[in-house]
Order: structure tokens, then sequence, then C-alpha cells
């Protein structure tokens, strides 16, 4: 309505917190409930409750329904709930609030509803239910160029249900923050990758939601663990892939084939992110999984934002069409830090040849691939700009056309399969294998009509 106000809450196991957009915190009060032992009637809540702590007669009792970031009480929370709602509303003397709420994962459909109908008896209007794990993940408002290690958050007095592991990589892959303030949440298993990814599997098989982050290189070391303890129970376990694609740390350091290896993979969804954004997007979207995902990102910064606007909502293997004029005569793939480079190469077509009129498609998704719009697409040249070897995007896209039986004329701009790129900078590892961008530019416009 008109004079409405959205309420956000998170139900922590030591303090209860309310907030609005204009008004910031308007309750933070502790999770505390003074009952009549005999009647259940609730007799005070919230800081008035904890002082009565130890000071009652002995009918009265004070309960904390939060434990652990669990709810031991939801009869109990549900008092809880429409008691701060209710203060909240009197305060602000809104009408009809709509109220999201933050709960533990793993609460049952029972429960969930509990909590609805406890939030509409309080007044509120419409009420939404966020897992803590999606609201954490939101709310840190992570850049991709240090995509993890931002996870470990604490929310409120309470608990997450997040794990950091990582195998010998915590400072490498930038967890000596969290490292010191989230000691018991962050996990280093020493040079055991296979371990790190095991132990991932158990504390998934358990109610918790690991983040393994994992350099792409030695991430090959635990590839059995990954098919037997992840991939085959159908673990909601997220896997960081740092320094996806060519690095300039050499032979040993380059992420050039663990698309290759996971695409194998049973229940396993991987994702390459173009800029901040997408990457926050696809943390989201990874949270919102209960199965394996596999986020692969660059050792560089944050590509540039200036490459589109704000991506759309992620769908399942679905592509994002990030230019794509009437009369498009060239299509060029690219995902992940290849996407600013691809804007790039068109001013480079385009200055030299301005009758090609390119799209550009990210296909967001490298598994599951979206062969439909890679068909959809196949009415003209296909240019693929790929960070990894020709069994990446490069054999999705040919895969794609082949199994539909169509013939498209394709250009594909990958680092070699049967060669050991060398140790380099990026500018002269391209410059050695054809990649740079005045290079593919030369290539495409020699074989173009």
């Amino acid at each position: 309505g008109l004079f409405s106000q959205d309420i956000a809450m998170d139900l922590g196991t030591a303090n209860t917190l309310l907030y609005t957009r204009t008004g910031g915190i308007v309750v933070n009060e502790p999770s505390v409930v003074a009952l009549d032992a005999q009647t259940r009637q609730v007799l005070a809540v919230g800081a008035e409750a904890k002082r009565a702590r130890g000071r009652t007669p002995g009918r009265i009792r004070t309960v904390r329904p939060m434990k652990d970031g669990v709810v031991a009480d939801f009869d109990v929370a549900s008092l809880m709930v429409v008691s701060f709602i209710r203060k909240a509303i009197g305060r602000l003397g809104l009408v009809k609030p709509s109220l999201v709420i933050c709960v533990p994962t793993g609460i049952t459909q029972v429960e969930k509803r509990a909590v609805k109908e406890s939030a509409q008896s309080a007044g509120a209007r419409e009420v939404y239910l966020i897992e803590e794990p999606m609201a954490a993940a939101i709310g840190a408002d992570l850049p991709i160029q240090d995509p993890i290690s931002n996870m470990v958050v604490d929310i409120g007095g309470g608990t997450t249900e997040v794990a950091v592991i990582s195998p010998a990589m915590l400072q490498g892959t930038g967890f000596k923050e969290f490292v010191d303030k989230y000691p018991e949440r962050c996990f280093d298993t020493g040079i055991a990758e296979s371990h790190a990814i095991a132990f991932a599997s158990g504390l998934a098989s358990q109610g918790l939601r690991p983040v393994v982050a994992i350099y792409s290189t030695f991430l090959q070391r635990a590839l059995d663990n990954v098919f037997h303890d992840v991939c085959l129970n159908n673990l909601p376990v997220i896997i960081g892939i740092d320094r996806a694609g060519a690095v300039p740390d050499g032979p040993t350091h380059h992420g050039l084939y663990s698309f290759s290896f996971l695409r194998q993979m049973p229940n396993l969804t991987i994702l390459e992110p173009s800029c901040c954004k997408e990457m926050r997007s696809m943390l989201q979207y990874a949270w919102s999984l209960k199965s394996p995902v596999a986020i692969c990102y660059p050792r560089a910064a944050c590509p540039s934002e200036r490459t589109a606007s704000t991506p759309p909502p992620l769908e399942s293997r679905k592509a994002w069409i990030m230019q794509n004029p009437s009369d498009a005569n060239l299509t060029i793939w690219a995902c992940g830090g290849e996407v600013a480079r691809a804007f790039e190469l068109v001013k480079l077509l385009q200055d030299a040849k301005p009758s090609i009129r390119p799209r550009i498609v990210n296909p967001r998704f490298l598994l599951p691939f979206d062969d439909a719009t890679a068909v959809e697409l196949a009415d003209t040249p296909q240019v693929i700009l790929d960070d990894y070897s020709s069994d990446g995007l490069t054999h999705s896209v040919r895969n794609a056309l082949s199994t539909a039986g169509k013939q498209a004329e394709i250009h594909s701009f990958c680092w070699p399969d049967n060669a050991i790129v060398p140790h380099g900078s990026l500018c002269e590892l391209r410059e050695a294998y054809g990649l740079t961008l005045p290079q593919i530019a030369k290539a495409i416009l020699a074989k173009l009509p």
C-alpha cells in the first residue's frame, strides 16, 4: 500500500533484528521469551524477558527458542516473532508491511508455514522466507576478484551453515582476513586436495553448505573425489575454481583443462561469470541449488562493468545474448574474462569493416550448455573466444550444432591442445599463439566474405 513499508527480520540465536530501509535497525533485542510455566502465556519478550532471568518466581521460566542457529522450540519462536513484529509496527506506525524473514537451512515445510502464519497474524501483509546462507551471500555484496573469501558471514549472534575449505590456499585465494576473524569456519586441509573435497562432501551430507576454494590446476588431483564423493551423491558443495584459463604463472598453474575434466561429471552445474554483478548472481544461484556447483573465475581482477548493464536473472541452461542487432551477420561466443574482450573485438571488426554486425553471446552455463540458443543462432558464422583448450566452450558450441544437424562456419580461438603453454605474461602468451585481439580480428576478416 501507499503507506506500507517493507521489513527484514533475522531470527538470530542471541538476538533478533528487524530492519527497514528508512529506519535502519528498528528492533535489536535478545531472542528470549519469558513464559508462565503452567499456562505458557507470554509474559515478556526480548530485553525485558532477559532481565527477568534468575529473578522470577519458579512458575515463570525464560526460554531461548533459537539454539546454534536452529529453531529449538517452534511454538515459542512463533510467539516471539509475533511480539517483535508488532513492536516494530507499533513504533513505526506501519500499515500492513511486507516482511522478509531469514530462516535456517533445513527448516521443514511445516515450520515454514508456522513462521509465515505467525508473521501474518502479527499484521504482515506478505511474508517471504530466505535461507541464511542465501541472505549472507546477498548481503556480502561479493566482488569477483575475491569471490569466495567474503562468504563466511556471521549472522547476528547465531551461525550460518557455511564452511570454507581450502587445501593450503587460504591466503592465495584471499582468506587471510577470515582465517583471523572466523577461524572456526575456515578449514585448511594442507596439500591434500582429495581430502578437501571428501571433507566437503561429508559436511554437505550433514546439512552444511561447504565452499571449497581451490586453484584450477590443483583440482585435477581431486577429480576422483569430485566424482565419487560429491557428484554421485548429488551433494550441495560449491567449488570455487580460482585461476581458470591461462595465467602468467607457468605450465603447472594454467587452468586450461578444468572444464574438459569436469564436463563429464553427473549432476554438476558449471558457471563462469563475466563481471562482478554476474558473479554475485551466480553465487546466489548456487546457494539456491541443492546440488553441486562449480564456479570458474580468472586470476585477474574484476572485468569492467562497461560491457553490459545489470545481468538478467540466471535461468538454468540459458545463455545471455548481450548484443543482438536485428541484422546480425556474425555470432561471437565468449564467457568469463573473454566477454570484455568480445566487446573490444567488435570495435576492431567494425572499424575495419562497418558492414559487420556482430551479436555477442555469453553462455553463463558451461554445463549444462544452452544447446537451443546455439541452434537458434546458427544462421551466421560463429566466432568462439575460448580461454580453455578446444574441449572447452569450443566443444560445447560444435557439439550443440552437430547434434542438431546444423552446419555453420566456426572460427575458434582457444589455447592449443597438444602444446605445453609456457611461462609468460598473458600478452606474451596470446601473441605467441595468435590470440591477441588484433590477430583475431585479422584472422576473422580474412575468412569472412
